[in-house]
């Protein structure tokens, strides 16, 4: 991905959130996370604890999936950052 495409998807996003991808893993609620986290490629093991709502770690592993969700971010390409901004906006919506 070029810088130019970067710099697009990244202004994209902040203006469809209003912050930038890394303040919006911090506010976001941990269902949109693990949404967004099925998009990590490859997936992280640190993502997979979460399938279960009732996991013991779900709500103090929450650093671990932001990490996990931005790390998706900066490695996707453009399609791959159009496919998380679309799945916040229908969250959003």
């Amino acid at each position: 991905m070029s810088k130019r495409e970067n710099r697009a998807a990244a202004a994209e996003f902040g203006e469809m959130a209003g912050v930038d991808f890394d303040e919006f893993t911090r506010q976001a609620p941990v269902r949109l996370l693990l949404a967004i986290a099925r998009y990590a490629e490859p997936i992280d093991t640190t993502v997979l604890q979460f399938a279960d709502e009732t996991h013991p770690l779900f709500q103090q592993q929450r650093a671990r999936l932001q990490r996990a969700v931005r790390h998706a971010w900066q490695l996707g390409g453009a399609e791959h950052r159009r496919k998380i901004t679309e799945v916040v906006r229908h969250y959003r919506d």
